[in-house]
């Protein structure tokens, strides 16, 4: 037996025999909570599925057909392992869908916040006239206001706020609250001088790679009042900052370096002036990232300056990537769960390129180390990095691997008492 639970306690179940396995029809299928009491019971079809809405939180499903019994528990931490499954999504909470947006992307000090909340309840479970609360917060964290709505039209809630010249700018959190259920929005308050110049970045790709040799970028920029910007000054730099490494099919997977001691950098890569027409092209000064932990982010904020020395400015955020490929490890254990001591665990490997897609690679070498139940308070820093490689820690287990078209595994058996490892690809 099969069982699959959602958030509002909905089982999914499917009954097969275990020696044909063969879908079972017309088995009882009867739900208990805790105290065993009965809280939801069904009749497989003739698939063998069944579908048991329980009233209460269910704690075990016993299926029962020709004198046989099948029982399977279903609280929370019984459940069986994903993370080798394309699982990814939104939890839906309670049965609801929320979606909170505003009239326009950044509001001033002083002005009025216009915000809509749209609420998808496709099992009616909020009657009409239920109020939907919003509760602002200021960027300090402190409580602003708070208002309460109960005229939705199709599920559609607006809110009017009013905020002071004087309140602090940055980003607000929005936060609507509806039958027990919070969605949150976070709200852009600024003082804004608006640009005066178009400004239009254009790079070769949508990822900059450090392997290639030059990355050419072209530059225009236009009065917004429709003149040529010609003769202008520029100014480009690039700011490196690191992002949690991800690829599309491998959110299971681990790609950033732990070891890795990388700080924000920030670099010049153009410094000259628009042509006639307004055109500027040129290549990028790469800067180094050599002890990048994974992909960076690279930011190029352009600052084109007008004749009287003010100046409009444009950013560009892309992926930088400072490798030709990436290992990943995915440790195969639901999210929050320890890895029992003395059992075999498979440990799975992805090699893929700055695009994501999987690519072979040979002689990866891996490396288990123990942390000592002192390393705590010995490294004030908190860096793996010179943990381990200080010349008195050694790894408890290393090997060399390969994978073929991207995916490869290793097997550890972990031996030593409680405590923390780390994998060292």
């Amino acid at each position: 037996m099969i069982v699959k639970r959602n958030s509002l306690n909905k089982l999914w179940i499917a009954v097969n025999n275990i020696l044909t396995t063969e879908p079972v029809g017309k088995a009882k299928v009867t739900v208990y909570n805790y105290q065993l009491q009965p809280i939801g019971t069904a009749e497989t079809d003739g698939d063998g599925f069944a579908l048991i809405s329980s009233k209460g939180v269910p704690f075990i499903v016993m299926a029962e057909s020709d004198k046989q019994k099948v029982y399977v528990k279903v609280v929370d931490g019984e459940e069986q392992s994903t993370s080798r499954f394309d699982v990814g999504g939104k939890e839906v909470q309670k049965g609801l869908k929320g979606f909170i947006y505003g009239e326009r992307g950044v509001w001033r000090p002083g002005d009025t916040l216009h915000i809509a909340f749209i609420l998808q309840d496709q099992e009616k479970r909020i009657p009409d006239k239920h109020p939907v609360a919003l509760e602002l917060f200021n960027p300090r964290g402190q409580f602003y206001t708070k208002l309460i709505s109960t005229n939705g039209l199709h599920g559609f809630y607006t809110f009017s706020v009013p905020t002071k010249a004087e309140d602090p700018t940055g980003f607000w959190n929005a936060y609507i609250k509806i039958g027990g259920t919070a969605f949150h929005k976070s709200l852009r308050i600024e003082t804004i001088k608006p640009n005066r110049l178009k400004i239009n970045l254009k790079l070769p790709g949508s990822i900059i790679k450090a392997a290639d040799s030059e990355v050419h970028a072209n530059l225009s920029s236009a009065w917004l009042t429709g003149a040529t910007a010609s003769g202008l000054k520029v100014k480009s730099e690039m700011t490196l900052s690191r992002v949690n490494t991800q690829f599309k099919n491998y959110n299971q997977y681990l790609f950033n370096n732990p070891a890795s001691e990388f700080s924000t950098v920030k670099t010049d890569v153009f410094s000259g002036t628009l042509d006639a027409s307004g055109n500027a092209s040129f290549p990028l000064k790469l800067p180094n990232a050599e002890n990048a932990p994974g992909m960076l982010n690279a930011s190029i904020t352009t600052r084109v300056f007008e004749p009287g020395g003010d100046a409009s400015i444009h950013t560009l955020s892309v992926p930088f990537s400072p490798f030709q490929s990436y290992v990943g490890i995915n440790l195969n254990q639901p999210k929050g769960k320890y890895i029992e001591t003395d059992k075999d665990h498979v440990f799975d490997l992805v090699t893929v390129n700055a695009e994501g897609k999987p690519i072979s690679r040979s002689n990866l070498e891996y490396k288990i180390y123990r942390i000592s139940w002192s390393w705590w308070w010995e490294n004030s820093s908190d860096s793996f990095g010179s943990y381990i490689n200080s010349p008195s820690i050694t790894p408890v287990s290393s090997g060399v691997v390969s994978t073929k078209g991207g995916k490869g595994s290793f097997t550890f058996r972990v031996t030593t008492r409680n405590g923390d490892v780390i994998w060292y690809m």
